[in-house]
Formats: structure tokens, C-alpha cells, sequence
């Protein structure tokens, strides 16, 4: 009995020492496995996210649904013809798969479904459609529904989930692998575009350390129009969808606050494809950890100091946090850290309490009993950096603070009793005897100085119930720089950050009333764009800082050319706008763009650089041209680019070059048929040996003669053909016609080379080859008969194709030449390795020989170039016996231009080289033909 006595004593002292660790441990636990310490997780896991930041797949392109697209397109939904043009495009490109996060579930039109089911059976099962789970409220209640694409579309793509389910606090933090409706399983979009279909967990975190901004993106407007390079895409997943803010397809996620749901499956995606698809970690390695702590730590923060105590805390918890950023880095897993973090607090926090001698702790806890509330609260309003103060009923002020003094520059005895309403006249209710209002909320008003100087206020009322009846307190804070800020903010959102000029912004704003006050005054309104020509090049030579100062050295060289009542906005990269307000005819708008262009000539001096630029300018006016803002930018958008194209610096707009008039439109249909009918022919023109003057071969110039539109110039209709899938069936009539000339005159006595023309898409149509033989063999024509002349251009664009291409003509024995050489930028490494026979010397160097030495130097090095690669070479644009004269004497092998004969009908071109030659005794002998300059 007297044991149990003695060691009663010694035992319980241990069991309250150990109660306080065991306790933390359990409350710990039961917040964990409640799950109410998720939020706190939630933070760390986003601290995690920023800190472990990295970059995003490029096999990944997104094409966004963005502002310009909308403007561009100027209704919404979108038909969907442009989704099939869309495509078309990508597919053209090189698309390896395309995803649309587009709801495709309704009908449309007969015509718009069938154009869409078309493309989608052209892709060659390349695209994916979504489909999406959606609650659908009724009158019985809510229900979840699925949309799925109609039948007719999932004939011909793959179907993939794109439902994402928000977590508890309205965040996405989570994606899934798949979705099960109708015990059908559907992957998940990004699983698919992934290939991880085959992953057998159901959902994953989504990596959000990964730099969204950094995927790759391109404008819908972009493809739809062509203005892309179909590199971005070739070989690459395509994820189409919605990035434009009014389409509200914004998602809440951790770190970016929110983002368009299309950049939400990409990161997806990326999470996949970069092995981030992040993981957490059971409760049992968290448990086995607390448990360590409290063993490890419990006891002995009782004993510690509390200095101790805190490094101990410090160093514990940012040890759990870099370890927890370490397995999230290196192996893509979130682990709970929060209450291991949580738990070294309560035992701090405890060992704190217990080093505190009671009786000092009750000293003080009596000591906090006496103080007043009304000090606390003194205190704090003192302090306040608001303006405090307090009024009666009546609105009498009865004390301010020092914030409220200092804003209304007044002592405390020059404000207490006066009525609000001379501080704040604005105050609704101010006035002597009327009721404070406040129900107002947060509201602006302004307020008045001592020295009479009005500012504005923001200002909150509230009634507080006393025992003496009820009193005011105002709370309020001067805005006057907040003001500053917003006219800040507005001034940067309609003026460019670079030059400082309006912006596309400001320009959209003042062209709406400027079109409205011309219609209504019957007047003509103009607008300019202009794009300075070669900045590319100095940008990517001298770099950004010499870009950005030429552009700031324009803009306020040419800003000095326009009348106050025009508005001149750059609207980015290199190109400007010009609004000419009402009234402006098309006479006073050439004299703008004359002076601009002008001025534009005029070199730019840059650390000793003089930098020649120039700009081409487009004009369009109303209603000549167009009767709204957004016709009226694309008009002035297409003059523009006729100027650069055309090189004549100024053009006004002309609807005969522009693609997206009614009547290219209607040209594209009446160009397949004219191809079908054999509407199209050729004219020829001859390439004379200068040598012996003898006729040896013939280039062949598609022609097309409408018979409502007259000559149509082959520039426009090849480049419709480029534009809408016609090159193959229109260079398919070019061999076919060409090569049957070339048998005629071969079967009447003359055996003469007939040169075609590819452009730089049929260069590489993968069966242009097999057209060639095909032709070839149905004529019983020889190639060496054939000569195929290729651009420049379209060797640069793929110059790995291009060399693949022409080997499998040259192996045809085909004939090869490059045309318009000297135009474009050949790498000599590249044209070494083209196994073709000439090079054309384009007709710009040719003309001005006489006048222009250096035309001269130009054509004299590309002769001794083309001689010592072993090529021949052809002159263009002969038109004077002295360029002839020329010529002979630098070497040149071939000559061809107006001098000798303009491009003629075959009929013509027979008749003209019997009265040259005479008549054809007999054929050429096949030395003749295949070096016809020897």
C-alpha cells in the first residue's frame, strides 16, 4: 500500500506533461482528416506554384477567339462555314490534330452544317469535338445533362470530355482523365491531345506553375485569312476557343486569379505532356510526421526558452516547406504541409504560455480588464489614416481626427460645431435639418478646403444607437490622386506606351461619331493607313532600341503633317492610321498621303546611321468605299497593302484587288469553271538564242479573258487559285495545255522548249509529278521539250521541299529554271544544291541598263555567277537593241522581251516565226534543243 502511495506522485507530474503535446497532436489530426485545414493547403500549394515556375510544350498551339477575330467577323456565333475554312487551313498547314472547345450541339443551317461536315470528312479524322456536362435548371429542378456534337459531325472526328468541376471554393484546381455518361467512357480533351488515354487515375492537379502567357498562340482572324505561317502549326496539336473577355468563357484557377477556359485545358495538357500531372500524398506519411513532432518536440518546448521555442518553430517549418517544394519539383507531388506547420505552432504557442510566471500573467490579464473600450477606440481613430468624425442627428460635427483635420486644413476648434454641409455641400441630406443619410453605402462627393479649394471625397455614413441618442460617424478619404491614377489608366488605355500617340483604341472611338456626322452632312470622310517599308529589316539588323526610336522619330516627324481636327493613331508594330474628318475628298486626302510619303523619304539619322525607310499608304473614304467603321478599316487595310505590293507608295483602295470583295468572291466559283471548260489559254513568248538570233524556246502565260470582266490579270486569279484549294486543277490545265502545244509544233515541224510557270504552292503539290509524266506520256512528248520555272520565293519558303521536289523533275529529264532571280533572297548554299539548268534575270535589272550602271554591275555578277555554277542564263524585259548590245557583251546566254515580241496566242506566235525564220524544213536535231547556246 505504501508503494502505491510513493509512486502516485511521481507519475502524474509526467502524464500532464505529456497531455499538452497529445492534445495539439489530436486537435491537429482531427482539423487534417476534416479537412479543414484545406485552405490553408490551398495557399501553400499556390506559393509552391509561383515559386516552381517553368515553360509550357510547343507542340501545343492555341488559336484564340480574341477581340480582332470578333471585330473581324462582326457577329456572333460565327456560321459555320468559318469553322470548316478554318480547317481547311490548319489541315493545309499541317495540323497533326485540331480541337475545338466549341459547343457544336445545335443545328445551324442546312448549308452551314453540311460546309462543317465537309471539312470535318476532308481532315481526315484529325479533329476533336467537345462535349460538355451541364446542370440544366427546370421547374422539377436541377438536373445534369450532357451536349454532345451532332451525329453528322461525330462521324467524322473523335469525341472528348472538356467538363471541369470547380473545387469547394469555386476553384479549378483538379481535371479528369475521362467522363462516364450513359455508361460510355469519354477521355478528357488534354488526355487525348496528350496521348494518355490510357492512365488509369481518374483525376489530377493541374501544374499552374506553368507559364500560360507563354503558350504558344495565334489569332483565328490570323488563320482564317491566311496571315500565319503554316510552320506555327505543322506537326503541332491545335486547340481552338474563346479568349475574348465578352464570351465569358473564364475560368477561377489558383495563382492567375482566371483564365479563358481554352488556356485552362493547354495547361492541362502541358501538365500531362511535361509529367507534371501533380499527385498528392495520402494521410499516412503526414500522421507518421506528426507523430515524430509532437514525440520529438512535445516535452521539451516546455523547457525551452522562447527564443528557442521560435527557431526551432522557424527553422521546422521552412524545413517542411523546401521539402515539400522538392518533391513537388522533382517528382510532381503535392504533399499536405499544413498541419505539420500548424502543429509547431500550438506547441510553440504552449511553450510560450507555460515559461510565463502565473502571477504575471494574472497581473497583466487585470490589467487589460481596466482599460476602456472608449481608449482602445480613441486610440485607433486617432491614428486612422482616414478622416473620422462624428455628428449629431442634426449634422452638427461633435469630434474629427488629425486625418480629418489635415484633409479639410482646419484645428479641431474650427470645426467641432459646424454643420457638415460646409465641409461636404455635396452630401445628400446635408443641409441643416434634414436627416443624415445612411443607406447610401460607400459614395464620391466633394469636399471644401479652408481655403475654398474643392476636392473629391469618398465617404461612408453609419448611425451608432447611444444611451444620449443616436450619432454619425463619417468615414472618409481624399481621392484626388485616385482620380489622377484613373485619368492615367484611361490615358494609357487609348494612347500608344512607345510613341504616345492615340492608340487603336482612341482611333475605334472617334471614328464611330466622325462616320455618323459625315453621313449626317452628306459628306465624304477619308482614312489613311500607312506602313513604313523595310522597318523589319532594321529592326531585326540594329535591334529593338533603333526600332522603337525610328518609330518615335515618324511619328513625330509626320504627326506635324496633320490638321488638328484629323486624329494620327499607331495601331502597332510599324503601321499608323490617319482619321480625316468630314469634309475631306479624295484630292485633299492624296496631298495628306503626298506629304506623309514625303516626308517618309527623308533619311532618319540614328548613331551615325542615315536609315532609308519610306511607308506605303492606303486610302479609302466614305461612302465611296465603305459605310461603316469596320469596312471602312478593312478598305483603307487593303489600299495599304496594294501600295506595298505594287510599290507605288500611295494607292486608293480598288475593289477589283481586294480578296474579300463581292467580286473575287464570285470570281472564285467562275474560275473553276472556267478551268473545267477550258475558258483559260495561253500566250507565248520567245526566248531568243543571242548567239545565232534563232528562236529555241517559249515561256507560257496563263491568261483569262471574263466576259463580263474583261482581262482578268493572272496575279489575282493564280493567287484565288493559291487562296482556295484551285493551284492543283488550274497547274494541272497549264501542263496539260502547254505540253499539247509543244507536241503541235513538235508534229508540224519545230521542236520548241515551252517554259510553265509554278507558283510557289503547286511547287509543292505532292502530284504534280505524276501530272507531268502523265502529260508527257499522253503527247509522246520528250522532257527535255519542258521547261519548269520556278521563283525565288517559292524555293525559300521550304527549302528542304523545294530541293526534294525539283531532284524528282530533274530525274524526269525536265528542264529547270529559277525566275525573277535577283528579286528575292536566295542562299547561294541552296541554290548550289538545285540541280537546275538557268537562271532568269528579272526584268527590273534589264530595263534601266542603259540608263543605270549599277543595273549593269548587277547583271554582269549574275551572269558570272549563273556561268560558273554551270547554269544558262535568260535575260527578261529586253526592249531596246542596246540592251541587246549589252547583253552580248557580258556574256548573256538567252534573251527574251518586247524588243522581239510581246506574249501572243500560238496562231500569232506561229505566223510571227515563219516571217522570222521561215518555214520549218525540218526538226531541230536534239543537240539543238537540249543546248541550244552552245
Amino acid at each position: 500500500m505504501s508503494n502505491l502511495t510513493d509512486t502516485e506522485p511521481r507519475r502524474w507530474p509526467r502524464l500532464r506533461k505529456l497531455s499538452p503535446p497529445v492534445l495539439a497532436l489530436a486537435l491537429v489530426l482531427g482539423l487534417y482528416l476534416g479537412d479543414a485545414l484545406k485552405f490553408v493547403e490551398h495557399e501553400l500549394t499556390d506559393l509552391r506554384f509561383s515559386i516552381d515556375t517553368r515553360l509550357p510544350s510547343t507542340d501545343l498551339v492555341v488559336v484564340t477567339i480574341d477581340p480582332p477575330s470578333l471585330r473581324a467577323l462582326n457577329v456572333w456565333p460565327w456560321p459555320r462555314q468559318v469553322h470548316a475554312a478554318l480547317i481547311d487551313q490548319l489541315v493545309a498547314a499541317g495540323a497533326k490534330d485540331i480541337a475545338f472547345d466549341i459547343d457544336f450541339s445545335s443545328p445551324s443551317t442546312p448549308e452551314a452544317d453540311a460546309a462543317l461536315e465537309d471539312a470535318l470528312e476532308r481532315s481526315g479524322n484529325r479533329v476533336i469535338l467537345g462535349l460538355f456536362k451541364q446542370i440544366y435548371r427546370t421547374e422539377n429542378g436541377a438536373r445534369l445533362m450532357v451536349t454532345e456534337p451532332l451525329p453528322r459531325f461525330q462521324q467524322h472526328t473523335r469525341i472528348a470530355s472538356l467538363s471541369i468541376q470547380p473545387a469547394s471554393d469555386g476553384t479549378v484546381r483538379r481535371v479528369r482523365m475521362h467522363d462516364i455518361w450513359d455508361g460510355r467512357s469519354f477521355p478528357s480533351l488534354w488526355a487525348m491531345l496528350a496521348g494518355r488515354t490510357d492512365r488509369m487515375f481518374d483525376t489530377f492537379m493541374v501544374d499552374f506553375g506553368i507559364n500560360y502567357r507563354a503558350i504558344p498562340t495565334l489569332s483565328y482572324v490570323d488563320i482564317l485569312e491566311g496571315r500565319f505561317d503554316p510552320n506555327a502549326v505543322r506537326g503541332k496539336s491545335v486547340l481552338i476557343g474563346a479568349t475574348a473577355i465578352e464570351l465569358q468563357d473564364i475560368v477561377p484557377v489558383p495563382v492567375y486569379r482566371s483564365i479563358p477556359g481554352v488556356l485552362l485545358h493547354a495547361m492541362s495538357y502541358n501538365s500531362l505532356v511535361l509529367d507534371r500531372d501533380m499527385q498528392r500524398l495520402g494521410p499516412a506519411p503526414m500522421i507518421v510526421v506528426l507523430l515524430i513532432i509532437a514525440l520529438a518536440l512535445g516535452v521539451r518546448c516546455s523547457k525551452w526558452g522562447w527564443l528557442r521555442c521560435f527557431a526551432v518553430f522557424a527553422i521546422g517549418s521552412a524545413g517542411l516547406f523546401v521539402c515539400s517544394l522538392i518533391l513537388h519539383n522533382a517528382l510532381a507531388v503535392a504533399i499536405n504541409i499544413a498541419p505539420a506547420i500548424l502543429l509547431l505552432v500550438i506547441l510553440f504557442v504552449w511553450g510560450l504560455i507555460s515559461r510565463i510566471n502565473t502571477q504575471s500573467l494574472n497581473l497583466v490579464l487585470q490589467s487589460l480588464r481596466l482599460k476602456r473600450v472608449d481608449a482602445y477606440m480613441g486610440k485607433i481613430t486617432e491614428n486612422s489614416f482616414d478622416g473620422i468624425i462624428t455628428m449629431r442627428r442634426d449634422g452638427t460635427i461633435e469630434t474629427a481626427n488629425a486625418s480629418a483635420l489635415q484633409l479639410f486644413e482646419l484645428d479641431s476648434e474650427a470645426i467641432v460645431g459646424r454643420h457638415v454641409s460646409d465641409l461636404l455641400p455635396d452630401l445628400v441630406g446635408s443641409e441643416a435639418g434634414d436627416p443624415i443619410p445612411t443607406d447610401r453605402g460607400l459614395q464620391e462627393v466633394f469636399g471644401r478646403k479652408k481655403s475654398g479649394a474643392i476636392f473629391p471625397v469618398e465617404i461612408s455614413v453609419s448611425c451608432m444607437e447611444l444611451d444620449d441618442g443616436d450619432s454619425y460617424i463619417a468615414i472618409l478619404r481624399d481621392i484626388t490622386a485616385r482620380h489622377a491614377y484613373q485619368r492615367q489608366l484611361e490615358y494609357q488605355a487609348l494612347h500608344d506606351d512607345l510613341t504616345e500617340l492615340p492608340n487603336r483604341a482612341m482611333l475605334t472611338k472617334k471614328l464611330g461619331p466622325a462616320l455618323r456626322k459625315a453621313k449626317a452632312e452628306g459628306q465624304q470622310m477619308a482614312l489613311l493607313l500607312l506602313d513604313l517599308d523595310r522597318f523589319k529589316e532594321i529592326n531585326d539588323t540594329l535591334g529593338h532600341h533603333v526600332g522603337d526610336a525610328l518609330l518615335c522619330n515618324a511619328a513625330r516627324r509626320l504627326i506635324k503633317l496633320i490638321d488638328k481636327s484629323g486624329t494620327f493613331a499607331r495601331l502597332g508594330g510599324d503601321e499608323f492610321a490617319i482619321l480625316l474628318p468630314a469634309p475631306c475628298d479624295l484630292d485633299n486626302a492624296w496631298k495628306v498621303a503626298a506629304s506623309l510619303s514625303e516626308a517618309l523619304e527623308q533619311p532618319f539619322e540614328f548613331a551615325g546611321l542615315s536609315l532609308e525607310v519610306g511607308g506605303s499608304i492606303g486610302i479609302a473614304l466614305f461612302p465611296d468605299h465603305a459605310e461603316d467603321e469596320t469596312r471602312l478599316m478593312q478598305t483603307a487595310d487593303v489600299a495599304m497593302y496594294m501600295a506595298k505590293k505594287g510599290q507605288t507608295r500611295i494607292a486608293v483602295y480598288d475593289a477589283g484587288q481586294d480578296v474579300n470583295s463581292v467580286r473575287h468572291l464570285a470570281l472564285t466559283g467562275q474560275l473553276r469553271r472556267a478551268i473545267e471548260t477550258n475558258e483559260l489559254t495561253f500566250a507565248y513568248q520567245p526566248k531568243i538564242d543571242l548567239t545565232n538570233n534563232r528562236v529555241y524556246a517559249v515561256e507560257a502565260l496563263a491568261r483569262w479573258h471574263h466576259s463580263v470582266h474583261g482581262f482578268i490579270p493572272p496575279d489575282e486569279f493564280i493567287t484565288q487559285a493559291e487562296q482556295t484549294g484551285l493551284i492543283e486543277p488550274l497547274t494541272q490545265w497549264c501542263i496539260e495545255a502547254a505540253v499539247a502545244q509543244a507536241a503541235e509544233w513538235r508534229d508540224n515541224g519545230r521542236e520548241i522548249v515551252v517554259a510553265i510557270n509554278l507558283s510557289p504552292r503547286a511547287l509543292h503539290l505532292e502530284s504534280l509529278p505524276r501530272m507531268l509524266a502523265e502529260g508527257l506520256d499522253r503527247h509522246k512528248l520528250p522532257p527535255r521539250l519542258v521547261t519548269l520555272e520556278i521563283t525565288e520565293s517559292g524555293i525559300m519558303h521550304d527549302a528542304d521541299a523545294a530541293l526534294r521536289a525539283v531532284e524528282k523533275f530533274n530525274s524526269m529529264g525536265v528542264n529547270l529554271s529559277i525566275d525573277d532571280f535577283g528579286t528575292g533572297y536566295s542562299s547561294l548554299g541552296i541554290l548550289k544544291q538545285l540541280p537546275v539548268d538557268e537562271l532568269k534575270i528579272d526584268k527590273s535589272f534589264v530595263m534601266h541598263m542603259t540608263e543605270n550602271e549599277d543595273d549593269v554591275v548587277i547583271v554582269r555578277s549574275t551572269i558570272d555567277l549563273a556561268h560558273n555554277l554551270g547554269l544558262k542564263v535568260v535575260a527578261e524585259g529586253i526592249e531596246a537593241a542596246e540592251h541587246v548590245d549589252i547583253l552580248c557583251e557580258l556574256g548573256c546566254d538567252t534573251g527574251q522581251g518586247y524588243f522581239f515580241s510581246k506574249p501572243v496566242p500560238p496562231d500569232e506566235f506561229w505566223e510571227w516565226l515563219e516571217n522570222r525564220e521561215g518555214p520549218a524544213a525540218s526538226q531541230q536535231s536534239e543537240s539543238e534543243v537540249l543546248d541550244p547556246i552552245s
